[in-house]
């Protein structure tokens, strides 16, 4: 048991990550490539390229992705501009601990126990009639 319990401590889940990246990026920020790279479970890098709707987005993106905890060291270069908006490179770490597995784990179920609906809902079903 401590032995599994060692593993899963060490073990990374990069759904977290992309969670993570889906809550903090902005609407006038999309990014085109990703490379994720986990040499060891500790050192974790993600590159990017993307494009922006001004260089205020991308001031404010570096600003968010500075205080969700998931991404650390966020660097924007490379920045250009074009009709279709601005272009840029993002090179960042990521924190392991915010997307160690037993962390992501431990969020899953307090999410499913906070979601539980009783169940005599006064809901309408989807057809359209009165719940049970």
């Amino acid at each position: 048991m401590h032995a599994g319990d060692m593993i899963l401590g060490l073990h990374i889940a990069p759904t977290a990550f992309f969670k993570a990246l889906e809550q903090a990026t902005l609407s006038t920020v999309q990014f085109k490539s990703l490379n994720f790279s986990a040499s060891d479970p500790q050192h974790i890098a993600v590159t990017m390229a993307g494009v922006a709707q001004s260089v205020n987005s991308i001031a404010l993106q570096a600003e968010v992705f500075s205080k969700n905890g998931v991404i650390t060291s966020p660097i924007f270069s490379g920045i250009a501009r074009d009709q279709d908006g601005v272009h840029f490179n993002f090179n960042a770490l990521i924190n392991p601990a915010a997307i160690n597995y037993v962390q992501e784990l431990s969020v899953g179920q307090t999410q499913a126990a906070s979601s539980d609906v009783p169940q005599n809902s006064s809901l309408p079903s989807p057809q359209g009639f009165p719940g049970p």
